[in-house]
């Protein structure tokens, strides 16, 4: 697994440009609304995910890939995504029921790193879907959303 990297300097919890991206959840599907570009932000150590060899993640989680494939930086969404509830039956049995509003907005930090070319977004287990006994828990993702072209950096040749 690569190192995750808080900036392109490589330098985790010092301040370096950072992308906010803003997504918006509605009926259903997700949006990346705003990319603001930030000069200098600190992305604390603290929140950054590194799985341990053979395990699964579990909860909601976004990570900045390259074109390859290659994760550059993984953090958990800090917020519990305000989709579904946990109902519990009479006898012990727990079943996810869908609440919440038709539509709420999400914002992302990511290092600014030319290599990043898109950010995902993964959960485990889904919290969109019904959750069942015995169901095991998969990695699904949510949405991915491919960074827009900043006019800002030269040789930036990532499209809207």
């Amino acid at each position: 697994m690569p190192e995750h990297r808080a900036h392109a300097s490589g330098r985790k919890g010092t301040p370096g440009p950072a992308l906010r991206l803003r997504l918006r959840w509605r009926r259903g599907s997700w949006e990346l609304v705003k990319q603001i570009r930030l000069p200098a932000k600190a992305l604390s150590d603290a929140e950054l995910l590194e799985p341990r060899q053979g395990q699964i993640l579990q909860g909601v989680w976004y990570e900045a890939v390259t074109v390859e494939g290659e994760v550059l930086h993984r953090r958990r969404v800090l917020e519990a995504l305000p989709v579904s509830s946990e109902v519990f039956g009479d006898k012990g049995e727990v079943a996810r029921v869908a609440s919440g509003p038709e539509e709420f907005l999400l914002d992302l930090l990511v290092p600014d790193d030319p290599r990043i070319a898109s950010v995902r977004l993964l959960a485990s287990p889904n919290p969109f879907q019904r959750l069942t006994r015995g169901a095991g828990l998969e990695v699904t993702e949510l949405a991915k959303f491919r960074l827009q072209a900043r006019p800002d950096r030269k040789g930036d040749e990532r499209a809207r």
